[in-house]
C-alpha cells in the first residue's frame, strides 16, 4: 500500500504537463475496465503513453519496467482500473483500491469501486478524477453515483505506420 501511494505520488509531475492543476471537468466514456484483488498486468492496446504516475509502466514518458507489446500500453495494477475516452481521442488510465464500507457492515469493511455506466462526467484536478454519473432508480427516479481514482496515465492513440 505504502509502495503504491508513493509510485502515485511520484505521477503528479509528470501529469501536470498534461491535466491541469485547475479542476476540468468533462463527458467521458468508459471503453475499458478490470478489476483485480492481487497486481495484475493492465494493457490497452493501440495506445502509448504521453504522461505517466507510474513507474511500473512501458511505453511511456519516464517509465520504465514491465515487459508488454510495444503496440500497446502496459501497468501493474490492483483494485479497479478503468479507461475513460476523452472527448479529444485521448484515454486516462485510472485505478480505484478497495475503501472502507461505512454504511453496510454485514458485507465486510471493505467495498469494492464503483464503476460507471451511462452518462459520466469526470472532474480532474492533479492526480485525481472524480467520476459522476446517474442511475435509474425505477418509479422512485434516479440516484447520482460518484467514485474517486487515481490518474495511472494519460495515452495518445499510437498512429500506424
Amino acid at each position: 500500500m505504502v509502495k503504491r501511494f508513493v509510485l502515485v505520488g511520484v505521477g503528479v509531475l509528470c501529469l501536470s504537463a498534461t491535466l491541469p492543476a485547475q479542476s476540468t471537468r468533462m463527458k467521458v466514456q468508459v471503453i475499458g475496465s478490470q478489476e483485480s484483488a492481487k497486481d495484475a498486468l493492465y494493457s490497452v492496446p493501440g495506445y502509448t503513453a504521453t504522461h505517466c504516475a507510474l513507474k511500473n509502466s512501458v511505453n511511456a514518458t519516464n517509465c520504465s519496467g514491465v515487459a508488454g507489446d510495444p503496440n500497446a500500453f502496459t501497468t501493474i495494477v490492483q483494485g479497479t482500473a478503468l479507461s475513460l475516452l476523452l472527448p479529444d481521442g485521448r484515454l486516462v488510465v485510472a485505478t480505484c483500491d478497495e475503501k472502507y464500507n461505512y454504511t453496510q457492515w454485514n458485507a465486510g469493511i471493505y467495498r469494492s469501486c464503483r464503476i460507471p455506466c451511462g452518462d459520466i462526467t469526470a472532474e480532474f484536478k492533479g492526480e485525481n478524477a472524480k467520476l459522476e454519473w446517474t442511475v435509474p432508480l425505477g418509479l422512485a427516479g434516479t440516484k447520482k453515483m460518484n467514485e474517486a481514482y487515481k490518474i495511472v496515465a494519460v495515452l495518445t492513440k499510437i498512429k500506424s505506420q
